[in-house]
């Protein structure tokens, strides 16, 4: 019996010692296993680690904060930033709580804090489920216009946990629907649950 209860021990052991690698690029892609999801990277984009301060004001606090990575395009003025978060309330509980009346709430919310920033001209959002929205601004000072659009997904991960990705596009105006059709297709490339476990 005793023996049962220390090999069980160790069984337990051994599987809690299994991790999750850390977020990386590879092969065009940028794979993240904590929050479960993979992307490809369009081509021509580089990783920058700081947002350009031009761009600065066209993602809110909460957005800046959870961005997991950013790429920027010289050539056409646009970055494209990569939020992600994670809650431990289970997927269904989301569903039969939030729902879509919940998103609607939030996105009204997002929206008057956004359109507080003076320079902000326009903020409208459309849901397509409550575990699917796109965002849209106008960001116009006397020295630029931008235009970003987000597209946020919300999914099941770590078996039972909520996660949930947006994916934002900001870019000069002018530029922008050159930028929005290579984004387009970086958000069709988005796999979600994308689970990726190595053992220590």
């Amino acid at each position: 019996m005793k023996k049962s209860i220390i090999m069980l021990t160790l069984t337990f052991l051994f599987v809690g010692c299994a991790t999750l690698p850390p977020p990386r690029v590879e092969n065009g892609k940028y794979i993240n296993p904590k929050f479960e999801f993979a992307i490809d990277i369009p081509e021509g984009w580089k990783q920058v680690n700081r947002l350009p301060q031009s761009l600065k004001s066209a993602l809110s606090l909460t957005q800046r904060a959870g961005i997991a990575i950013m790429f920027f395009n010289n050539e056409t003025n646009g970055m494209i930033a990569i939020y992600r978060d994670k809650t431990m309330v289970s997927y269904p509980a989301v569903c039969e709580y939030i729902g879509y009346k919940g998103t609607k709430e939030y996105l009204k919310k997002i929206k008057k804090e956004i359109l507080k920033d003076p320079y902000m001209k326009k903020c409208s959002y459309e849901i397509e489920a409550f575990d699917r929205w796109s965002t849209e601004l106008y960001y116009e000072t006397k020295f630029q216009k931008l235009r970003g659009i987000s597209n946020t997904f919300r999914y099941r991960c770590h078996k039972d946990d909520t996660c949930s990705v947006a994916v934002w596009l900001v870019s000069d105006v002018k530029t922008f629907d050159e930028n929005e059709s290579v984004y387009l297709k970086m958000i069709n490339s988005l796999q979600k649950g994308y689970v990726e476990v190595i053992d220590k």
